[in-house]
């Protein structure tokens, strides 16, 4: 979640945070910074524990 936090401040046009083991909160910390992220073109959040609920979380962030 720390991460999330800092994400604005970039300008990031790639992200890979695959095989993080990254749990619900922070899928939805990741998903709250996306609005704020307008260079972003590719997210992998692949293999990770709460991307099942990513779709979701980010469909509603946006």
């Amino acid at each position: 979640m720390a991460l999330a936090k800092e994400l604005p401040a970039w300008s990031l046009t790639v992200l890979d945070v695959s095989l993080n083991y990254i749990e619900n909160a922070g899928i939805e910390a990741l998903a709250s910074a996306l609005p704020h992220l307008p260079t972003l073109q590719r997210l992998d959040v692949s293999h990770n524990a709460g991307v099942l609920t990513f779709e979701n979380t980010t469909t509603e962030q946006l």
